[in-house]
């Protein structure tokens, strides 16, 4: 099933990778979830969905996601950037 959805004739966008995250979930790949959402998350809520899966397998990696997709909305916005 996984296959089926990264085949290159399924239809990209949203969907696809919010299908993968709820069967990574469902299945318990933590670090396959961990991998999807940080090539895929620009939008909190969505990391909001599976930060619960893998904060305590991930903590820093889980802040890391929230803290790019922060810093991408900033830019979005016109939002000046300081810090590292």
């Amino acid at each position: 099933m996984i296959n089926c959805i990264k085949s290159p004739d399924q239809r990209r966008g949203y969907g696809k990778v919010k299908t993968l995250a709820e069967i990574f979930e469902a299945e318990n790949y933590a670090n396959r979830l961990l991998k999807l959402l940080q090539n895929n998350a620009k939008q909190i809520s969505f990391i909001d969905q599976h930060a619960k899966t893998l904060r305590n397998e991930y903590p820093d990696e889980v802040l890391d996601l929230y803290e790019e997709s922060i810093r991408d909305f900033a830019q979005q916005t016109g939002r000046k950037i300081t810090g590292s």
